[in-house]
């Protein structure tokens, strides 16, 4: 189940209501009609940098809005600067225990992922000793290349990607915040794909489309280019990333959060498509869910296809990598929805 808060201000549009009603979402509507609604402005330069701006007053999401349902969520896709990820973090557990111990000890088998998007603003030099305490709370933390230059105070050309200068910075994060716990740092460098560091190996993921001003000759011919826009790639990445998590279908020669990449690769590759979103609809023989016209399996299918060759994981590098190793060793699956847990937070206590 996916599941999200919409805030509707005096303004939404009831079109947009709609569509977000078709996709079948556990979605929690909640009217605000003493308010705009919320809107930002994306304005991309030249060389592909984006600056954003709010247009109208915006308004948080506060863990006391998640009902029972939304609570008991698997991930969380946190977008926030340091100190409030933490307090989100910290409410979330609280009700969850508070919940558990209400409903006579039904929880979900495992802690959820926290998965944490730094606002921009908190990408600063001066920032950088809240995000390593924020590292304490969370298992991912996916800044953008901009944001991650940003953080360390450096300045890296944006249509060069350094790749040793975001393995030094990505280290920097795993090794000084998130302490002795199984963890990624996911840089998200648009057309460029994703870099994926985790502590005992780090690799570069090409995006669905690639980068076509790097492609040779044969490569532009056989490789289509739906790409519209990409406003939202970023984020429909980090939400196919969440699903993917918890996928019980695993890639040959990738770790979890590898695997959950190639998941967030072809979520963005669906919303870049076009402005707006993309559109759902199901196949009229199989009733497969389809958005613009394809199915995310399939495509899925096509780009793990074209993935660098991987050598199988050992047995250590699968326990040291994956969020469920101590889990699946007990033999509970991350599908089942209800057991009798206790909750051990991982890496920290509330």
């Amino acid at each position: 189940m996916i599941g999200w808060i919409v805030h509707k201000g005096s303004d939404f549009p009831e079109n947009i209501a709609t569509e977000i009603e078709s996709w079948q979402l556990r979605t929690n509507f909640v009217d605000t009609p003493r308010r705009m609604t919320t809107r930002g402005l994306n304005v991309y330069q030249a060389n592909g940098d984006r600056d954003f701006i709010y247009t109208t007053q915006k308004i948080q999401v506060d863990p006391l809005m998640l009902d029972k349902d939304l609570l008991c969520s698997k991930s969380f896709h946190l977008i926030c600067s340091p100190t409030r990820c933490i307090q989100v973090v910290k409410d979330i557990l609280e009700r969850r225990t508070k919940d558990w111990k209400e409903m006579g000890g039904l929880i979900p088998p495992m802690p959820p992922v926290f998965v944490w998007e730094p606002v921009p603003t908190s990408c600063k030099p001066q920032e950088l000793s809240r995000v390593y305490e924020a590292l304490k709370y969370v298992d991912v933390v996916s800044p953008n290349l901009v944001e991650l230059q940003e953080l360390f105070g450096n300045h890296i050309d944006s249509n060069t990607v350094s790749t040793e200068e975001v393995a030094r910075m990505s280290n920097t994060l795993l090794t000084s915040g998130f302490g002795n716990k199984t963890c990624a740092v996911i840089v998200r460098l648009g057309a460029e794909g994703c870099y994926v560091a985790q502590t005992f190996r780090h690799i570069s993921m090409p995006a669905y489309y690639g980068n076509r001003r790097k492609m040779n000759e044969d490569e532009l011919k056989t490789r289509k280019n739906n790409v519209i826009d990409p406003t939202g790639a970023g984020n429909a990445f980090l939400g196919g990333f969440c699903a993917g998590l918890f996928d019980s279908s695993k890639i040959s020669g990738l770790t979890d959060f590898e695997a959950a990449a190639t998941y967030g690769s072809v979520a963005a590759s669906f919303v870049v498509e076009q402005f707006g979103m993309p559109k759902k609809s199901y196949d009229e023989r199989t009733q497969e869910e389809l958005w613009n016209g394809e199915g995310a399996y399939e495509r899925l299918v096509e780009y793990v296809e074209r993935l660098p060759a991987r050598s199988p994981l050992t047995d250590a590098e699968l326990r040291k990598s994956s969020l469920f190793a101590e889990n699946r060793a007990k033999g509970i699956s991350s599908e089942e929805t209800f057991v009798k847990l206790r909750i051990t937070p991982r890496g920290f206590e509330c």
